[in-house]
């Protein structure tokens, strides 16, 4: 059984391996799991004959020339056994084929039709163990190189452990596709596993552990080769996103104001509704988010004055209409935070809380009026012109006036009386003005 993986994410499960309770464990030698996500011991089931499987096959390997593979469930390259004498076994052999008439053959694990009468020991035997296999002292057939953590090149008598930093490659011919194919997630290339013939250095964005290259996981990057830890060179800074397998975390700056971006950040966060996006000490990137003051609306991590005539009693806000609408006469400039912000002042009045506009003639407006009438002038002794905080008496020797009004509460201004009219005009009182023009 393999130790259980530590894993950050939810990962499907590998092919060569089937997972129980979050678990993943090595198909056992005889079996091999050519599918991911298998969920019992028994893996995609036996390996069939001619085949053999060791510890986490992903597929079948063929039982190698000179041997051959009678049955199924066969764990190590040796299968059934070597190719008793007279006999010769081919790649996958399952029953050994008898040497043809005329021919014979004198050793045990002869691996070609020809037998021993043409086949020397330096045509059927190379001479020196090919790449991917190794060769101990004695040994007739090449071994099968191992594992992914180890490998072996043209010579090799043992395997070669693999440098820490470092993956376990194949030979071009033995790769399914051109150049290096990864499992999403647990990166390791699609080859044959038992047959590594070198090693390399693990690229940049990339960590190698035991053979394994794997990709920098989400919200860190990989900035040099040869890294070994899942860390790789450490998390993504702040104002910046790591996608998975980064080798360079400033290809992804956060500068877009509706989202920003917390250290080991894997892709930028939106700015929640109501808040906005704080810049860092260079003015550019976007480093975190803070809720919108009163007074202001925050609409895609961008704060904005409450509009003319509206207020913001409160903080988070959305939209342009903040709070409400100013109170009737009041103004509430941008960014007031009190529906009444600017009372007007007494002789003007407002009705949109933008401005504040003279009250009308022939009346008087107090503090904070919303009406251009909000109060009568009064009796005959007081007028009101344009714009009044309050009546103003008439003078001695002067009566009220209104153009446009035959009232007299609404006078809007004052005139003199005329010489020796006092008959003429009620509103002069009778000793004010004499027939010589003097008091």
């Amino acid at each position: 059984m393999s130790e259980p993986y530590t894993s950050s994410a939810h990962v499907q499960c590998e092919v060569g391996h089937y997972c129980i309770s979050g678990i993943q464990y090595q198909c056992p030698p005889g079996t091999f799991g050519q599918t991911r996500g298998l969920i019992s011991k028994q893996c995609s089931g036996l390996c069939p004959p001619g085949t053999y499987c060791p510890l986490a096959s992903p597929t079948p390997v063929p039982c190698p020339p000179g041997v051959y593979g009678a049955t199924s469930g066969l764990q190590t390259s040796l299968c059934s056994g070597v190719c008793p004498k007279a006999n010769y076994c081919l790649l996958s052999t399952v029953t050994p084929e008898p040497c043809p008439a005329g021919l014979f053959g004198n050793s045990t694990g002869l691996v070609s039709k020809q037998c021993s009468t043409t086949c020397t020991a330096a045509s059927c035997i190379p001479p020196y163990c090919r790449a991917g296999y190794y060769c101990p002292l004695g040994t007739l057939t090449p071994l099968e190189c191992g594992g992914i953590e180890v490998y072996c090149p043209e010579g090799s008598s043992i395997p070669t452990t693999v440098s820490p930093g470092y993956y376990t490659i194949s030979t071009p011919t033995l790769n399914t596709v051109d150049g290096p194919t990864y499992i999403t997630g647990q990166t390791q290339a699609l080859t044959v596993a038992t047959i590594r013939v070198n090693q390399q250095i693990c690229e940049r964005g990339m960590y190698c552990t035991q053979g394994q290259k794997r990709k920098c996981s989400s919200g860190t990057y990989g900035a040099t080769e040869g890294l070994t830890t899942a860390l790789c060179s450490g998390t993504c800074p702040v104002g910046y996103y790591c996608p998975e397998g980064s080798s360079d975390y400033s290809h992804f700056a956060c500068l877009d104001p509706s989202v920003f971006c917390p250290p080991g950040s894997s892709t930028p966060v939106l700015v929640s509704s109501g808040y906005f996006s704080l810049l860092g000490v260079d003015g550019r990137l976007r480093i975190g988010q803070q809720i919108c003051p009163a007074g202001s609306y925050c609409v895609r991590g961008v704060a904005h004055l409450c509009p003319l005539g509206t207020f913001g009693s409160s903080t988070g806000l959305n939209s342009t209409m903040c709070s409400g609408r100013c109170a009737p006469g009041s103004v509430c400039p941008r960014g007031s935070t009190s529906n009444q912000q600017q009372p007007c002042p007494a002789g003007t009045y407002t009705t949109n809380g933008q401005a504040c506009a003279q009250c009308l003639p022939g009346f008087w407006c107090g503090q904070g009026s919303s009406t251009p009438t909000q109060n009568e002038c009064g009796g005959t002794d007081v007028y009101c012109p344009l714009g009044s905080a309050g009546p103003s008496s008439v003078q001695l020797g002067y009566y009220g006036a209104n153009p446009n009004s035959n009232l007299n509460r609404d006078f809007t201004t004052q005139v003199q009386c005329p010489i020796a009219n006092t008959a003429l005009i009620p509103q002069c009182p009778s000793i004010t003005i004499g027939p010589n023009n003097s008091l």
